[in-house]
């Protein structure tokens, strides 16, 4: 409740309205000279904002730090055991506070995307139930960054699918539905087969 009602109040506090800001200039794609000229895939992957570029590299760096890394082993033996990790010297609380300021950056690095790449201007809603998308990638991809990566992709589809369904004529409102759907049908299918961390949630 804190933080939905946060943004609402910068808004009054700095712009004198509950509305949107004034638009800023977005940040434009940037075509990767050779790569962006491969068929399909280039205009998919290589003419993107530079946001995207760097979720992009954060995807690997992520994967080498969780499973190549003191830091991140610990991260998994924290969420996995924490009693375990602390009878062997692991600060839990600290390790935990660390990784929920790193999933914070990485979401307010999302809600960037949105607001000064994909648009020119920040809007209330304007997640418009993407984080809950966001969360069902988490579990297609059974906490895994490359396999979140690969579900990520599968739920953009059907964003971008929506959108060009739209120049059809088609219902507004159906075709609208489509990435949440699709989100619901998959969630449906991995029921009973979240390999979830063991301690999440859980306080310590």
């Amino acid at each position: 409740m804190l933080f939905a009602g946060i943004p609402s109040y910068l808004l009054i506090y700095y712009f004198r309205s509950p509305g949107a800001p004034p638009r800023v200039a977005a940040i434009p794609a940037y075509g990767i000279p050779f790569l962006k000229d491969i068929p399909i895939v280039g205009s998919i992957f290589f003419n993107q904002s530079p946001i995207v570029y760097l979720a992009m590299m954060l995807i690997g760096v992520t994967h080498f730090v969780l499973y190549y890394t003191k830091f991140g082993l610990r991260i998994q033996s924290v969420g996995e055991n924490p009693v375990a990790a602390s009878t062997v010297g692991v600060n839990v609380r600290r390790i935990r506070y660390l990784a929920m300021l790193v999933a914070g950056l990485f979401a307010g690095l999302a809600g960037a995307y949105l607001s000064i790449s994909l648009s020119s201007q920040f809007v209330k809603n304007m997640t418009a139930g993407r984080g809950y998308i966001a969360l069902s990638t988490i579990i297609v991809g059974k906490h895994k960054p490359v396999n979140i990566a690969l579900a990520a992709l599968l739920f953009g589809f059907c964003e971008a699918l929506q959108i060009r369904l739209q120049l059809f004529r088609l219902p507004g409102q159906f075709v609208q539905m489509i990435p949440y759907v699709v989100t619901i049908l998959v969630i449906s299918f991995f029921i009973g087969q979240d390999d979830s961390i063991s301690a999440i949630g859980q306080p310590f």
